[in-house]
């Protein structure tokens, strides 16, 4: 496997590489090395192989740890690896070192996989990144990349069938070789064993929470808005974000012109992920605001399995593969995108039912929408794969 950031942590990596290591595969990553760590060391079975961390001129690491295809260092160490190790496929998580498996397929006789974690040009599109970091993430470099790489693989990884589909309309690659191997929550992970001792949420008030990244995109100022209406009109609500990022300063600026958000919201920053469960267990219901747009309309995220996984109720904009799986599983009420007014009303409306919501979700996710079914895809692909 080839990562182009550090690990661990991963989810997704974590629990591919755990179900390939249970079937028997030996597996190593190569990933990043961004604080003088261990070049070499065990995962839980598998090898993890970082790129060599330079003491005596640090200021090389920055070249050294690029993650870009056309890097040296990433190329000499992808081969050594693959011959040191009779490696037999080559497994790359998203899109920056794509190329870099091709490159490794000319000159080995190694079978190669994309792993879409995402629609990648669609998110750099919409995450509208600034100055040299827009020159180093472009969209439209991104995707002149996929049309040119994305079909010389052997087998697709996609997270959604929304991608899938995407992928075989614009590309023409072969439905047949193309896994869904979803976000689904590895039960025996998510669980709230960790209290965070920093906070001391309100025992009479209905908790209201959000989890991720604090950026523009995210649709938080949709949830700022909304939960500041419903509080000024008398509703017992108080409103927990657990993340950090760009947009923390845009959110101090919507709480002083939401006056009756004071004392009623709280923004931890980033917390260590082992902390995420036990938030959602004291949570009565979960939002997803991100919006419909060219990005999340072929993905979807971990967080509403793990939510559904503790029995907590949803409340997420309308997202197509969003809007799909929220109504199948019936785990909470879909609102229309940047509409304050909707998601207002669809929180209430969840509230006053949150175990029905929260139990239809729960359910089937435990018989369904859970790493143990999602495994067999990705080991079914590997088999098909390797007989081939």
């Amino acid at each position: 496997m080839i990562l182009q950031t550090n690990f661990p942590p991963d989810i997704r990596v974590e629990n591919e590489i755990r179900s390939l290591v249970k079937a028997g595969y030996s597996v190593h990553l190569l990933c990043k090395n961004s604080g003088g760590e261990a070049a070499q060391e065990n995962w839980e079975g598998a090898t993890i192989h970082r790129i060599p961390w330079c003491k005596k001129l640090k200021i090389l690491n920055t070249l050294r740890q690029f993650p870009v295809h056309l890097n040296p260092v990433w190329r000499r160490t992808l081969i050594t690896l693959i011959d040191r190790y009779n490696i037999d496929v080559v497994h790359v998580h998203d899109l920056p070192l794509a190329p870099m498996a091709v490159w490794a397929k000319k000159r080995r006789p190694v079978k190669i996989i994309y792993d879409m974690h995402e629609n990648y040009p669609a998110a750099l599109k919409v995450w509208q990144k600034k100055g040299v970091e827009n020159l180093i993430k472009n969209y439209r470099i991104a995707r002149f990349i996929e049309k040119k790489y994305l079909p010389k693989f052997d087998r697709l990884i996609a997270v959604i069938e929304e991608n899938k589909a995407r992928v075989e309309e614009t590309y023409g690659y072969p439905a047949k070789n193309i896994a869904v191997v979803s976000n689904w929550v590895r039960l025996e992970d998510f669980v709230p064993n960790n209290a965070y001792s920093d906070i001391n949420l309100p025992e009479d008030l209905k908790i209201v929470l959000y989890v991720g990244g604090l950026d523009s995109h995210r649709g938080l100022d949709v949830v700022i808005r909304g939960m500041n209406q419903l509080i000024s009109s008398g509703e017992p609500l108080y409103l927990l974000i657990v993340g950090g990022g760009r947009y923390e300063k845009t959110i101090e600026e919507l709480l002083r012109e939401s006056p009756s958000l004071k004392g009623r919201m709280h923004v931890t920053g980033w917390v260590p992920y082992k902390y995420v469960p036990w938030f959602v267990s004291q949570s009565d219901v979960c939002v997803i605001p991100q919006g419909s747009n060219i990005h999340t309309d072929t993905t979807i995220p971990h967080k509403v399995f793990q939510y559904c996984a503790l029995g907590k109720p949803v409340v997420a904009a309308d997202a197509v593969p969003m809007k799909r799986i929220v109504h199948e599983i019936h785990g909470g009420e879909i609102f229309r995108s940047g509409d304050v007014e909707d998601f207002r009303e669809k929180l209430l409306f969840v509230l006053k039912q949150p175990d029905v919501y929260g139990q239809s979700g729960k359910k089937v996710v435990e018989e369904k929408y859970n790493w143990s079914c999602a495994e067999k895809e990705l080991l079914k692909m590997y088999s098909d794969l390797s007989s081939s």
